[in-house]
């Protein structure tokens, strides 16, 4: 029994030395469970003094070793521009002033001895106003802003775009933004029409000129002949709004004035479109709309779906003849340089009219016609009633022939 008593003294020991070993002081837990903390305020403020909210302060820790996350923490700025940072006392800490992904400031370092309220902190952001009016000093509402910056974020170079679209008054107010180099690219239609780069050193205001322009249509023929008496109609190429009507004068010369931005212009000869086409203007533009010719091929077929060879296709419009030819060999035949419109066909095969068609003609096209009334036959063209009369005479005189000689078999015997 005394061994045992000894042996089991003995393992209770190891057991509290263990145990000593493995768990750290209690006093030492309270003491790094009780570090002494401190809490520095402070405002954040833009050059004029107003208060800054939604920025966002970092604390790093100024004595943390090369190598070592000197990050510590980070906090929101509030509606009235305050921020509270709890932090170790006896400690240095660099303060970093973030607006989205951007530092635009630092501070320290600081060491921090007590609670401590700093003085306000005045940040490099103020506030910016673009305008955009026309020549006479209107409002452009449907005019856009790009507004182009690059920074470095952490030891990242970055490039932002920001697309500010303006008010019925042709404004745009950013509040509490970055006092750094921007480009302003203003645009209209996704055209740009002014470009300049600005670095504001406070609240600035921003005017920007939306010019007008001359637009100059020029309408030729498919030779290049000035075509007169052109009716050219404007519109603004997103909106399908109707800008405007001209007519080209004899030098086949029409002009508008517009702001800049993106048109669809059409030019029409009577009632028929000659040709359209989108234009970007941001400064004093000529364009031309050349009339397009095009070939129409029409093919002839007969009722068993042979080709019809010398039938005639007459070509007219409004009742005029413009060109009149035969089918060759494959029983086709074309028509070249043709404005756009509207077309009438008509088939004849030896004088007589097969088959009459409407086409209309805006790209070059191959129409075939299928004649029901025609065969051909031996490489000539057959009138397919005439063809059914002929046969039926040819069998009833075959018959009566029959019956007579059947008759006059019958009386030998």
């Amino acid at each position: 029994m005394h061994g045992r008593g000894c042996r089991a003294l003995l393992l209770l020991a190891v057991a509290a030395l263990a145990l000593t070993l493995i768990m750290p002081p209690v006093h030492a837990q309270q003491e790094e469970e009780e570090q002494p903390m401190a809490t520095i305020s402070l405002q954040l403020v833009d050059v004029e003094g107003r208060p800054l909210e939604g920025f966002f302060v970092e604390a790093h820790n100024a004595s943390a070793p090369a190598g070592e996350e000197a990050f510590v923490m980070a906090r929101e700025s509030n509606e009235t521009g305050w921020v509270d940072l709890p932090l170790a006392l006896n400690q240095s800490f660099i303060l970093k002033i973030f607006w989205r992904d951007m530092e635009i400031k630092q501070i320290g370092p600081i060491e921090v001895t007590k609670n401590e309220t700093l003085p306000p902190v005045s940040c490099p952001v103020g506030n910016l106003k673009f305008i955009v009016v026309d020549e006479q000093g209107n409002p452009v509402p449907d005019a856009y802003i790009l507004l182009n910056y690059s920074y470095v974020s952490r030891g990242t170079p970055l490039n932002r775009t920001e697309v500010l679209t303006l008010d019925e008054a042709g404004e745009a107010q950013l509040e509490g933004w970055p006092l750094v180099e921007y480009v302003v690219d203003g645009r209209r239609h996704g055209v740009s029409f002014q470009q300049f780069t600005i670095h504001p050193e406070g609240d600035t205001e921003i005017r920007i000129t939306c010019p007008e322009a001359t637009l100059t249509v020029r309408v030729v023929d498919y030779y290049g002949n000035p075509m007169g008496a052109v009716r050219v109609e404007a519109y603004e190429a997103e909106t399908g709004k109707p800008m405007g009507t001209a007519s080209t004068d004899t030098q086949g010369l029409a002009q508008f004035v517009f702001l800049a931005g993106k048109y669809h212009i059409k030019a029409f000869s009577d009632q028929m479109l000659i040709d359209e086409m989108d234009v970007d203007l941001a400064r004093d533009t000529q364009i031309t709309i050349k009339q397009m010719l095009y070939t129409l091929t029409v093919k002839i077929l007969d009722a068993w779906d042979k080709p019809v060879s010398g039938a005639q296709i007459t070509l007219t419009q409004d009742g005029t003849q413009i060109a009149q030819t035969k089918t060759d060999s494959e029983g086709t035949a074309s028509f070249k340089e043709l404005a756009e419109g509207e077309y009438e066909v008509d088939v004849s095969v030896g004088g007589q009219s097969y088959a009459t068609m409407r086409v209309y003609l805006d790209s070059s096209i191959t129409k075939t016609v299928k004649v029901g009334g025609i065969l051909m036959l031996y490489g000539h063209p057959v009138d397919v009633p005439m063809l059914t009369t002929a046969t039926t005479v040819i069998a009833s005189l075959l018959l009566i022939t029959a019956v007579i000689l059947l008759q006059r078999k019958a009386s030998k015997t």
